[in-house]
This record gives C-alpha cells, sequence and structure tokens, in this order.
C-alpha cells in the first residue's frame, strides 16, 4: 500500500509540472544553482526540494510556478514577497527573525574544505595566509572568520555566485581552497579533481522558507507531508534522496524489486508523451540563455580585474584585459600578436636570460604544470616594473590556451626595501648604544688623565715637551668621543642640548674651514638667503655640512669642479596622507650641489645605508650619509636627493625653522678660577680610573672630595654624616644599585642637597626625566675634572642664590 501510494505521489507531481491539472493556488519557488538539492538543467527546475514541492503541490491542488536566478538574487526577492518560498536555505536565529521556516528539516549537513591533490589541510592554521573560496552569502563566512581570528590565522576569503564556480577556481588554482557543504562535495569533488580535507565545521539544518508572517499554510502542508515520510523507511521522501545522492544510501531493502522498475516505466513513458515537444524547445532556449550569461560573466570578470590577464596562443599574446593597458602603459594593438620577451628587459634581477627563462616557463606550463614567480617587466616607455606572475593552462574547443595573470607589486617591493633599511638602521642603533655607555667611561678617564697629565707638565722643566704628548692624547680623545657622537647622531640616539641656530653664519663657517682643505681646482659658491633659524644641536649641523661639502669635492677630486651651497626658507603644503611626507609648515632649505659626474639609480638608491661607499677603504667608511640621514630625521626633517649619471648631484635637507633665535644656553664658569671652591663632594662610580681623575681634579682646585667605586659603601658614607655634604655626584649605571636608586636614597635622608647624575649612554634616560627625579643637573660623559668642576660650581652657586 505505501509503495502505490509513493508512485501515485510521483506520478501526480510530474502531471502538475506538465500542465496536466491547473488550479488556483500558485507557489513560487526560486531555482538556483545548489546540485543536487535544486538546480536547473536545460531549463527545467530539478534536485530534491522540487521534487518534495511539486508531490506536495500535487496533493494540495497548488500550481507550482518556478523563478530561476541566483541565491543572492531570491533572498531579498522572498523576504520582500516576491517569491512565495526559498528552498535549501540553512535554518539560523538570525535568519528566523527575519523569514518563517519548515519546522520539519530536509537535510543536517555541514561544511567542509577541500583542496587540490598533494595539498594538506588538516587545521585552519594550515591555511594561514592562504586564499579560500565561498559561496556568495554562505552563512558560514563568518564562523570561518571566527574561527580563524580566535586561531590567529589570516586567511583572504574570496566569494563566488556558484559552489561549481568555487570548485572550479580551486581546481585552477586561482585559491588555495574552497568550501561547499559535504552533500554537493559528495558529488561533485572528484569531476574536479578536488579532495575533501578532514577539516569539517558548522552543521546546519537545511529547509525551506518563506517572508515572515506569509504562506504558513505552505510551510504547514509542507511539515506534514514530511512528518508522515520521516516514518516509512521507504517513502517518498527517502526514494528521492536515494535517487540523488545513490542507492542504497538512505532507505531498506524492503520494497519489491520489480515494484521501482515498473513506477519508473510508467513514469518515463508518461513524461515522453507529454513533455517531449516542450523539452526540446526549452533545452535549446535553455542552452542559448545559459552560454550568452557565461560570456557575460566571463567577460565581465576578465574586463574588471584588479590585475593584468593575458590569453596567450603558443608563444604570443592573442588578448588581454583592460587592466594590461594600465599596467604596461601602451594600446591593444601594441600588445596583441607580441611574446614576453618584447615586454621584458634582457636580464632578470638574478642574472638569468630573460628570453629562454620566459620560453622554460611557457613550456612547463603547457605542460600542466601550474607557474607562480616574479618577473621585471618594461613598460611602453621602457621604465621597469616588478610583478607576480601566474600562468595557468586552459583548454577549450580541443585547443590549450595559457592564462597569464601579472600583478604589478613595485610598491611592496618598495614598502619592502624600506622595511631592510629600517631593520639595518635599528642594528645600527642597537649597536651605537651597546657601545656608547662603556666607550663613553674609557675616554672619560683617559681625557680625565691627559687633564691631569698637562697640569703635572706645566710644574716640571720639560713641560712644554711633555704637554705637546699630552695634548695629542687629549687631541685622540676628543676625536674618539666626536666619533661617538657621529654613530649616536646616526642611530638618531644622540642627547646633545638644542638651541636656536642662524643657518647663515654656521654655513659661512664651515664653508671658511673647508676653503683650506679643498683643491684650488674645486671652486665653493654660496647664496645665503633670509631664514629663520631653526631649533638645533650645533655639532648636528656642522657634521651636515662637513659631511654633505666633503662628498661633494671627493666626487670632483680628479676632474675639477664647482660646489654651491645654498639657503632659502620655503613654505611645504602636504599634499596627502603620507605619513611619510613632511608636514605642513615653514622649512629651512640647505641645498648642495655639485658638477660632479653623478650617480646611477641603483648607487642613489644606497648611499644612505651604513657602511655603503663608492670610495676607497682610505678614503671613506661608509658612515657620512648614513650619520647625516640619521641627524636630519632626529630634528623632525628630510633629506632628498637628485642625481643621473653625467649630470652631477644635488642634496637638500629641509629643517623645520623656528619664530625667534634664542641668545642660547647660558654657560657655565669657565675659569679656572670661577670652578674653584671648599665644598665637601660626595663622588661615585663604579669606574676606578673616572673615580680617581675626578677626585685629583677636584681636590686641586681646592674641594673636599670622598670618592666611591662602590654605591653601597658610598651610601653608608653619607648616611653616616648627611649633614657633611654640600653636593652629590653620581654615575647613573654601576653594578648593584642604579644611580636613580642611589639618588632617591640620598634625597629621602637629605630632600634639599644638590645632585649631579651622569651617564655614559642610556636610552631611556633624559636629561627631563632625570630632572623630574630631583637631580639638579645631568652630564653626558666623557666628562674632564675642569667640566666637572665647573657644572659643580654652577650647581652650588645656584643653590645659594
Amino acid at each position: 500500500m505505501k509503495t502505490v501510494s509513493g508512485l501515485y505521489i510521483l506520478i501526480s507531481a510530474l502531471l502538475v509540472a506538465t500542465g496536466v491539472r491547473a488550479d488556483d493556488r500558485l507557489v513560487r519557488m526560486g531555482i538556483f544553482e545548489a546540485s543536487p538539492l535544486v538546480f536547473a538543467a536545460d531549463g527545467e527546475a530539478q534536485g530534491l526540494y522540487v521534487d518534495i514541492l511539486e508531490a506536495v503541490a500535487a496533493e494540495e491542488g497548488w500550481r507550482v510556478q518556478y523563478v530561476h536566478g541566483t541565491w543572492e538574487e531570491h533572498r531579498p526577492a522572498v523576504e520582500a514577497g516576491m517569491l512565495d518560498l526559498l528552498p535549501a536555505i540553512a535554518y539560523t536565529a538570525s535568519r528566523d527573525s527575519v523569514l518563517d521556516f519548515t519546522g520539519e528539516s530536509i537535510l543536517t549537513v555541514w561544511s567542509q574544505v577541500y583542496v587540490r591533490e598533494g595539498v594538506e589541510v588538516r587545521h585552519v592554521l594550515d591555511l594561514d595566509r592562504r586564499t579560500v573560496a565561498m559561496l556568495a552569502g554562505d552563512i558560514n563566512r563568518s564562523y570561518l572568520q571566527d574561527l580563524a581570528r580566535e586561531s590567529g590565522a589570516r586567511i583572504t576569503i574570496r566569494e563566488f555566485p556558484t559552489q561549481e564556480e568555487v570548485f572550479a577556481a580551486t581546481a585552477r588554482g586561482e585559491v588555495d581552497a574552497g568550501v561547499a557543504t559535504n552533500v554537493f562535495g559528495y558529488l561533485n569533488a572528484t569531476g574536479y579533481g578536488l579532495v575533501g580535507s578532514p577539516m569539517v565545521f558548522a552543521p546546519f539544518s537545511m529547509r525551506y522558507a518563506t517572508a515572515e508572517g506569509a504562506n504558513g499554510e505552505v510551510l504547514a502542508a509542507i511539515d506534514r507531508a514530511l512528518v508522515a515520510w520521516h516514518l516509512e523507511d521507504d517513502s517518498f521522501y527517502f526514494q528521492r534522496l536515494n535517487h540523488w545522492y545513490g542507492s542504497g544510501r538512505f532507505q531498506r531493502e524492503i520494497v519489491p524489486h520489480w515494484v521501482p522498475i515498473v513506477a519508473a516505466v510508467v513514469v518515463c513513458l508518461l513524461a515522453l508523451l507529454v513533455l517531449w515537444n516542450r523539452t526540446l524547445n526549452l533545452r535549446v532556449r535553455s542552452r542559448t540563455q545559459a552560454l550568452e550569461q557565461s560570456k557575460e560573466r566571463f567577460r565581465l570578470l576578465f574586463e574588471t580585474a584588479g590585475d593584468a590577464i593575458f590569453l596567450m596562443g603558443g608563444n604570443r599574446f592573442i588578448e588581454c584585459n583592460a587592466r594590461t593597458l594600465e599596467v604596461f602603459g601602451c594600446t591593444r594593438e601594441e600588445i596583441i600578436g607580441h611574446t614576453p620577451a618584447e615586454f621584458s628587459p634582457p636580464e632578470q634581477p638574478d642574472g638569468t636570460d630573460s628570453a629562454p627563462s620566459a620560453r622554460k616557463r611557457i613550456e612547463a606550463a603547457m605542460a600542466g604544470e601550474l607557474q607562480f614567480f616574479e618577473w621585471r617587466h618594461l613598460r611602453a616607455d621602457g621604465m621597469p616594473f616588478d610583478a607576480e606572475v601566474t600562468l595557468t593552462l586552459l583548454e577549450s574547443g580541443g585547443q590549450r590556451f595559457l592564462q597569464a595573470i601579472v600583478r604589478d607589486i613595485t610598491e611592496r617591493k618598495r614598502l619592502e626595501s624600506d622595511l631592510r633599511q629600517a631593520h639595518k638602521m635599528e642594528a645600527i642603533g642597537t649597536l651605537a648604544g651597546g657601545i656608547a655607555h662603556d666607550f663613553n667611561n674609557i675616554l672619560s678617564a683617559i681625557l680625565g688623565y691627559g687633564e691631569l697629565a698637562g697640569l703635572e707638565a706645566d710644574k716640571t722643566s720639560r713641560g712644554a715637551e711633555i704637554r705637546a704628548h699630552v695634548d695629542q692624547v687629549i687631541l685622540a680623545g676628543e676625536r674618539a668621543r666626536d666619533l661617538v657622537q657621529q654613530i649616536l647622531a646616526f642611530s638618531r640616539r644622540s642627547m646633545e642640548s638644542r638651541r636656536p641656530l642662524d643657518l647663515a653664519r654656521m654655513i659661512e663657517e664651515t664653508l671658511r674651514l673647508l676653503r683650506s682643505t679643498i683643491p684650488a681646482t674645486i671652486g665653493i659658491r654660496h647664496d645665503l638667503g633670509a631664514c629663520r633659524p631653526v631649533f638645533a644641536d650645533p655639532t648636528g649641523v656642522h657634521q651636515i655640512l662637513m659631511n654633505l661639502c666633503t662628498n661633494a669635492f671627493q666626487a670632483m677630486s680628479r676632474q675639477g669642479g664647482e660646489i654651491k651651497v645654498t639657503l632659502v626658507e620655503r613654505e611645504h603644503r602636504r599634499a596627502g596622507g603620507n605619513e611619510e611626507e613632511l608636514p605642513t609648515g615653514s622649512y629651512a632649505v640647505i641645498e648642495v650641489s655639485d658638477t660632479g659626474p653623478g650617480m646611477s639609480p641603483e648607487v642613489a638608491g644606497k648611499i644612505f645605508e651604513p657602511y655603503f661607499t663608492t670610495k676607497s677603504p682610505d678614503r671613506g667608511t661608509g658612515l657620512g650619509l648614513a650619520v647625516v640621514h640619521g641627524i636630519v630625521e632626529d630634528h623632525d626633517g628630510r633629506i632628498t636627493l637628485e642625481t643621473a649619471p653625467g649630470e652631477g648631484t644635488c642634496i637638500r635637507v629641509w629643517l623645520p625653522v623656528v619664530d625667534e633665535a634664542d641668545t642660547g644656553p647660558s654657560g657655565v664658569g669657565s675659569g679656572e678660577e670661577t670652578a674653584r671652591g671648599d665644598e665637601r663632594i660626595l663622588l661615585v662610580d663604579d669606574e676606578p680610573g673616572i673615580v680617581h681623575a675626578a677626585v685629583q681634579g677636584l681636590g686641586d682646585l681646592g674641594y673636599r672630595v670622598t670618592g666611591c667605586t662602590d654605591p653601597d659603601a658610598a651610601l653608608a658614607a653619607f648616611r653616616s654624616a648627611p649633614e657633611t655634604f654640600d653636593i652629590v655626584v653620581t654615575d647613573m649605571t654601576m653594578s648593584g644599585m642604579t644611580g636613580a636608586d642611589f639618588m632617591r636614597a640620598i634625597l629621602e635622608m637629605r630632600p634639599e642637597i644638590p645632585v649631579i647624575l651622569c651617564t655614559g649612554y642610556s636610552e631611556e634616560v633624559t636629561r627631563d626625566s632625570v630632572l623630574a627625579l630631583g637631580a639638579r643637573a645631568f652630564l653626558m660623559k666623557p666628562v674632564t675634572p675642569s667640566r666637572l668642576a665647573a657644572e659643580v660650581r654652577a650647581v652650588l652657586d645656584e643653590v645659594v642664590a
């Protein structure tokens, strides 16, 4: 009886579909490509959801109309009431708030990741930095994104209109993986050469849906039929599941084997008699329409792509999209019929010849091997640019083509180069900070003892001779001190004081010094316009001028030439949102130009890198222009370069101006008499040489100094008699206790006592931070006894005042 009932329903459904029966109630359902749940074949609606609706409609006396389109078109149409039913929709709580669903589930399915043979995906982390294709509007997009975010994986998702296009893109290698339902993948993965990965997620119930509050009687009728069918193992529902997903997957073998055969014969005969003519007409019309739609979709995809896309037949271009013309800067006629070698330089950056290398890539792609590589191309004007190229084999109508996708990565390469440069600068900066502290401590001892030796030399009969030797030691120490400052300036870690500077006066002084060292074959001119002062470190600006002018005359040392230095104040307005661009404001522009041989683009791109030099080892270290770059950046300025082979070089330095010039920092007393005193000083530094030199130097000037190399011992000495000391001098970095901690302990016992803090180098310690801790003065090493005495006298006099 159950078998006969099922056969009756099936025959009734076919009769309704062919127009034999007509009733008043019209049910409109959307059709889209989601085989085998619902799809169109030869213009006819087919699939499990179509079979179920047809059977229920035959029982209820409805007429059914199918509207063909896409999922993205049907979803809003159902919500607006333009369609009565939307099939194959996953039930979610958010959708239930705007749609009504059948209470019974048609299928429970889940999403699965599909990949090409040989690609291994077991976990979401295996998709890190990969592109995944999904059906447009898939409810599991947000689920996959949340899963990736929680795991720290960075996934790029591309949406496609149909699941067939998801699989096609995955098979072509346009994406790394595709997501589809397990039922679609079970039937179609093999045909695309794909395999299901172990990564499955988000099971969900597939149902019918309608607009909220509408078509309640339709949903109720479908639910009644589904409830009855679910109770029977051999019902119409399970028979149609078997039909679409493979025999024996959804029913038990309890129906006599001859019943399906007889039913099939009857159905086929009836369908052939009624639908033969209509089917042929619809098939022709559907195929024609599908072909036109496919051609239009391909045209839109091809023409609106963000990358240049070629089609190649043999070794020549036969088609290209609009983006290709923009990337290569040429017309379609200049590309079609030409070869890749015509748009490539003779050699690639790795030194290989372009023509044979291109042929090798093309031959491999024609053999079916996906090719993905970087390539140096030429634009129509001869300018080179770097690109990522993907070559894929396509077959159509018995012919074989190559699709070449070319992505311009010039900007990405520039950013990568800037990042490498930043890493180099950071590495040198770390080195500079590491050596500065220890080296300045050593220089403090050298300069301190040199100064003391000079004072002792004056008391002997050979004073002049000894003084000359000592002066050479001090001169060498000062040169070493300046070298440390150069390195710190290069790494943007210089802690020198800044003040308003008159650039015109400084340029004139620098050029007077240079004139005596530059050969007569090289002329020097300057043109110094009116310019407000800049807030800068005088030593740093002097280094800028000396390095730029020295490089200029060394470039012209053989053939001679002219150096021109100009100064002008300019207004600059920021053009866009580029963070690297100068902010809007007024700038002093120092321009140093020469008539030398100029530089190639390759050399010009490296001149600010540390240790890069075109000079012989005895003429340069490669730090000069790197130091200039660091100083300019540290002063919130920019440095630009204009050069070309045979056309000389022009370097411009932009420094922000200030409104008024200061008279300069008030200096401490410079004479020995002004630095003398008889106060009691507690001096602590863990370098014995520095302590001994300072104790003797300050003692010679009349001070009573208690010197300690152990901060704990110094703290104990102070604690025993805090009122006997007039001032404390401490180093910042000491073993066992920092200078900041030592100073805090001292100030807790005597808050009013003045403290001077010294340091060889510390990236965290600045003058402002030291003064904020309670210190009265801050000194950067190397510090000579005379300089320390002058600072001590100035602080003590300030306290008294």
